[in-house]
């Protein structure tokens, strides 16, 4: 028999991916599938459309970070880390995102 996973470790997410606008939406696709291949938990909600809407999906959703990515990150070639809980944001660049934020210890 396996053990059982606790409900707050399955249904935890670390990362949500507030992707809006033409080449924001694109890249963030993108960037949501590469969180998840290297074993990130990550989401995003493909109807949302304005960030308004995806940060108010990024808190029913439990999310810790939300990844902002509009057409103006995405022309800059950076996103916005915004940690939900502090509020606190950073500028981190988009090539190299996924291993970088694996590698860094973040507390929820």
């Amino acid at each position: 028999m396996l053990p059982q996973a606790s409900s707050s470790s399955v249904n935890e997410c670390r990362y949500y991916v507030a992707a809006f606008g033409e080449n924001g939406s694109r890249l963030g696709l993108v960037l949501l599938d590469e969180l998840r291949r290297i074993g990130l938990s990550a989401q995003c909600d493909y109807r949302a459309t304005t960030l308004k809407a995806h940060l108010r999906q990024a808190d029913r959703s439990k999310c810790h970070y939300a990844i902002l990515l509009g057409d103006d990150e995405a022309a800059r070639s950076c996103v916005i880390l915004r940690n939900l809980e502090s509020k606190a944001q950073e500028k981190l660049p988009l090539p190299g995102l996924p291993p970088l934020l694996k590698t860094r210890s973040f507390c929820p």
